[in-house]
């Protein structure tokens, strides 16, 4: 038996690989749909959209202008970024540590949050009697990282002031890291970022997940640091669970206002005599390299130390045509040498120089010391010196009030604080006749609502600033953050503005803080280095023997801390704590007013450092 086949029925039922083909076929038209804004959000939100990318590209960044909170890169949104650079700048906090990262792009603040340790509470303890202890601080977070350690962070975009990492994640890396991640970001913004193609939120475990972006990023395994609690009151039991005491931290210099940028309610004593302490324990790291003369003739020496101490190395926009690392005679050789000559590329403001020694300088322009003697000159680190041979001085040297009152910084403030302590009394003088007229009940006369205040005459300035320095000096003595000082101290001729430019806050922007070593005296505080040559007439002659003074640290106290323990008999049961050293180091009456703080914290760095340990319950015992 035959049957006849219809054909025509045949050709129009689809068979099975026809559908497939045409569901392929209209699976790429289903995807193309543009996602909308609330959920492009929701996806930002997920651990799938970190995206690898340089600090420029953090400020660079495109802020979505609808009510949703992220960022756009190129074509790309997110919320949290992945950062690897290397730390210029550690700054601790109760509550948070800011980690200053630069990876050669651009420089970002990124903030790392410290919970509170809530297994004791820290506002009150109520003894057994009833009665309310005080409250003891609660210590102070440790720093994961140190300056000039490469790390990695993840974390959220924020704007405040302007835009900053809030991290979630750090961890560690290596400059191979850094030379990693900068391959990988860069191969994101060719194969990512930079399209044209409208961005479709990828699905999860898609095999299209690594082309759209960030999206596709294993970083290495690494320990990673999350915020973690402070530390607990009781002692850890193991050695290797407590990192504070197995390194040291190195941080980068605490910064204040620069005095040119403070409020009028800031021009007080207290605030003098804080900037003076500040001025005092940060300065001996920041001195910055001068030209020191050898074998320096008795008529010679003052000239070519004061015309050396007026100069300023080279900045990045003065080019020296030749090296100008050591300046050389030409008549020391038979054939003759070009003259160095520094070419000027960037206008600077007209200042007229500082005199030293007698020495005018205002025919001096260049960037290098110009000699006119055969006098072999070397650029050394460390403050002048007039002997035969010219070595770097790396022994501390004390403060004395002349050299004080000759920092610009300090003698600013002295002025201005003293011009608003007499604005001050001013105005309470004219409040006592306004008082008593108003309680009589008469009308308030014109000559009680002028505020104009008479300035004071320069010469009862200086006096009163003169002052403001003794007091400091007192109260600084009084509270034992400083000690009398019979070694060497600094010279009135080495005071230099450019060795505590990074002593100082421009503003409150991270770029601004990286230029201020050489902006900040060329903006804010040049009417103040100007106000201080027009006070060097009332400034007396240095004295000899004059007394000076040196900040107690904990690195100036380690050397008599120890030599204290070592010379201490062991009483009891051989135990040697913080008030038998404080104690021991009193018989001399150059340490009656230190305080046991001083000696707790430098206890705390000799153990960081290997040189003691701590047996438990304040007592301490050097390593042998």
């Amino acid at each position: 038996m035959s049957y006849a086949v219809d054909s025509t029925a045949l050709r129009l039922k689809p068979t099975s690989s026809e559908l497939t083909t045409h569901k392929k076929r209209q699976r790429p038209s289903e995807t193309t749909a543009v996602p909308s804004t609330k959920d492009i959000w929701t996806w930002t939100l997920t651990s799938e959209a970190t995206a690898p990318c340089h600090v420029r590209d953090v400020f660079e960044m495109i802020e979505n202008p609808e009510d949703y909170d992220f960022y756009w890169l190129g074509r790309v949104p997110c919320r949290n970024v992945r950062l690897v650079g290397l730390v210029i700048g550690v700054s601790v906090y109760p509550k948070k540590i800011v980690y200053s990262i630069d990876d050669g792009t651009a420089v970002v603040d990124c903030t790392h949050s410290q919970t509170p340790s809530p297994l004791k509470n820290r506002t009150q303890n109520v003894a057994k009697s009833g009665e309310v202890k005080k409250a003891c601080l609660p210590p102070m977070p440790t720093p994961k990282a140190e300056v000039g350690d490469f790390i990695q962070v993840v974390g959220r975009v924020q704007k405040r002031f302007e835009r900053q990492v809030v991290v979630s994640q750090l961890s560690r890396s290596s400059p191979n890291g850094e030379l990693e991640h900068c391959r990988l970001v860069r191969g994101l913004h060719i194969t990512s970022y930079s399209l044209l193609s409208p961005f479709a939120i990828p699905s999860s475990g898609s095999p299209h997940h690594e082309s759209n972006g960030v999206l596709k990023h294993s970083p290495p395994t690494k320990r990673t640091f999350s915020p973690s609690p402070a530390p607990q009151s009781s002692p850890p039991t193991s050695v290797a669970s407590s990192p504070a005491k197995s390194s040291v931290t190195q941080l980068s210099p605490r910064k204040l206002r620069h005095p040119s940028r403070l409020h009028s309610k800031d021009f007080t004593a207290n605030t003098f005599r804080i900037y003076m302490k500040h001025y005092m324990d940060n300065l001996p790291d920041l001195v910055s390299p001068i030209y020191q003369v050898e074998s320096l003739s008795d008529c010679e020496s003052d000239a070519q130390i004061g015309r050396s101490l007026a100069q300023t190395p080279a900045s990045p926009t003065k080019r020296s045509q030749f090296d100008s690392a050591v300046v050389r005679n030409t008549e020391d050789f038979a054939t003759p040498r070009p003259v160095i000559k520094v070419v000027e590329h960037t206008p600077r403001p007209r200042i007229r120089p500082l005199t030293f020694a007698g020495v005018d300088l205002s025919s001096s322009t260049s960037a290098v010391p110009r000699v006119t003697s055969s006098v072999p000159v070397t650029r050394v680190q460390g403050p002048p010196t007039t002997t035969s041979t010219a070595t770097a001085i790396a022994s501390p040297r004390g403060f004395s009030l002349s050299y004080l009152r000759r920092v610009p910084e300090l003698s600013l403030l002295a002025r201005k604080v003293t011009e608003a302590e007499a604005r001050r009394r001013v105005r309470e003088e004219r409040k006592k006749p306004k008082e008593a007229a108003e309680a009589v009940g008469g009308a308030t006369s014109n000559r009680f609502r002028s505020s104009k205040s008479i300035p004071i005459p320069e010469d009862r300035l200086a006096g009163k600033m003169k002052r403001l320095f003794e007091w400091a000096i007192r109260a600084l003595h009084k509270e034992g953050s400083i000690v009398l000082w019979d070694g060497p101290v600094h010279p009135c001729a080495s005071v230099s503005a450019d060795d505590t430019s990074r002593l100082w806050k421009a503003n409150n922007s991270t770029m601004s803080n990286m230029t201020a070593n050489s902006t900040l005296f060329s903006s804010s505080s040049l009417a103040g280095l100007s106000q201080l040559e027009d006070d060097d007439g009332y400034l007396s002659d240095p004295q000899e023997g004059e007394e000076a003074y040196s900040p107690v640290t904990p690195d100036y106290l380690t050397e008599h801390v120890e030599k204290a323990m070592k010379g201490m008999r062991p009483t009891g049961r051989g135990q040697i704590t913080v008030d038998g050293i404080l104690r021991a180091l009193k018989k001399d009456d150059r340490w009656r007013n230190l305080g046991s703080w001083s000696v707790g914290d430098t206890l705390e760095l000799m153990c960081k450092h290997g040189r003691l340990r701590e047996l438990g319950h304040g007592i301490w015992d050097l390593v042998s």
